[in-house]
């Protein structure tokens, strides 16, 4: 039950459009499974993302080195 009857939406067709492009994307995705693009639907939204979190955390970190950690050698005593 997808429950768009209480779809906080202007008109009728807005939910169905809505639908139909969700129905879309899973078909897409799955035909990709099958030619082998992607080995699983999750992969696409776990790499997503990826690209763009790396380039936030080198502008981020321009100037801010010292937040990196520091990490010290252990010498067993």
């Amino acid at each position: 039950m997808t429950h768009t009857e209480y779809s906080p939406t202007d008109s009728a067709d807005e939910p169905q459009n809505h639908v139909f492009a969700a129905i879309c994307g899973y078909v897409q995705l799955q035909q990709m499974c099958l030619m082998d693009v992607i080995k699983n639907c999750y992969q696409v939204q776990r790499n997503l993302f990826n690209g763009v979190v790396a380039e936030f955390v080198r502008s981020f970190m321009l100037g801010r080195e010292h937040l990196n950690p520091q990490f010290s050698n252990n010498v067993n005593t």
